[in-house]
């Protein structure tokens, strides 16, 4: 009697993972076994990893098994989903969600994406990698996402809210840099860097928003934070105090970090924050 074989379970291929952030706060956890889609910062759904199809060099499909799924009405652990990566490249890739509103098997909801339909998934893997297709109508519109890149982007960044006594407010989330002034929008970054041994760092961002500069939205600066402690740390966004080089509109991640290296010339202001007492 031969001994019977044993197949190894899929896994995710090396080039799709990590973790993958968009400009709506969507973040895309990808290892080789398990995928974890969250929106800000909260799960949505996560699953095993089923199947993965390419049909060209640059785009494919993802089959998981939901293990849990706070998303789409009708969902249950065990049924199983499609995601349709294109644009796919060792630094981004679009990911789009299955979606259609006249699905049978999940009702219309409104989630801070949008309208979801057809989350719920399907009962077999083939039932599912057969209805959630392009040709069926499923995928339309994608999250745009780029990795995020260096060990202590989640450990070491002095994550929530902090302010100062000329009321800045400093929000750091596992993906964003959000600042306002008196409790005006002053401008989001989505984080792409952390560079730092928790006491002392460097946050790079690329501007998604600003509204006291909207020619700055896409380019790149750096935060610094020092003397953190349980309660309180030192926040400041580079900046020269010189007209003509403010050190906020680097072209990439790169020439910011490179260039933006000397808190004496670009971290002159260096502000004092604790908690909000309100939080």
């Amino acid at each position: 009697m031969e001994p019977q074989k044993q197949t190894r379970p899929p896994s995710a291929p090396t080039t799709l993972r990590g973790t993958w952030v968009s400009e709506k706060f969507e973040e895309f956890i990808i290892s080789s076994t398990v995928i974890t889609y969250k929106m800000g910062g909260k799960v949505q759904f996560s699953g095993t990893f089923a199947n993965h199809k390419a049909d060209s060099p640059d785009s494919a499909y993802i089959t998981i098994r939901y293990t849990e799924n706070s998303a789409f009405p009708g969902s249950a652990p065990g049924k199983f989903y499609v995601l349709r990566l294109k644009n796919i490249t060792s630094a981004g890739i679009s990911f789009i969600l299955a979606f259609n509103v006249h699905d049978p098997d999940s009702g219309l909801i409104t989630s801070p994406i949008g309208p979801s339909g057809g989350g719920a998934g399907k009962i077999t893997r083939e039932e599912a990698e057969a209805v959630y297709t392009d040709a069926n109508g499923y995928f339309s519109g994608d999250s745009s996402c780029y990795k995020i890149t260096g060990t202590a982007k989640y450990s070491n960044t002095p994550l929530g809210t902090w302010e100062n006594s000329n009321c800045d407010y400093f929000t750091i989330t596992e993906q964003a840099v959000v600042y306002s002034w008196v409790y005006q929008w002053g401008f989001i970054g989505v984080i792409v860097n952390v560079r730092g041994d928790g006491e002392e760092g460097f946050i790079t961002f690329r501007y998604i928003e600003n509204s006291f500069d909207p020619s700055l939205e896409g380019k790149y600066c750096v935060l610094r934070w020092k003397n953190r402690q349980t309660g309180s740390v030192d926040i400041s966004i580079a900046n020269k105090n010189n007209p003509g080089d403010e050190g906020l509109d680097k072209k990439s991640a790169t020439e910011a970090e490179y260039t933006l290296t000397n808190p004496v010339d670009y971290y002159w202001d260096i502000d004092s924050c604790t908690r909000p007492v309100w939080l």
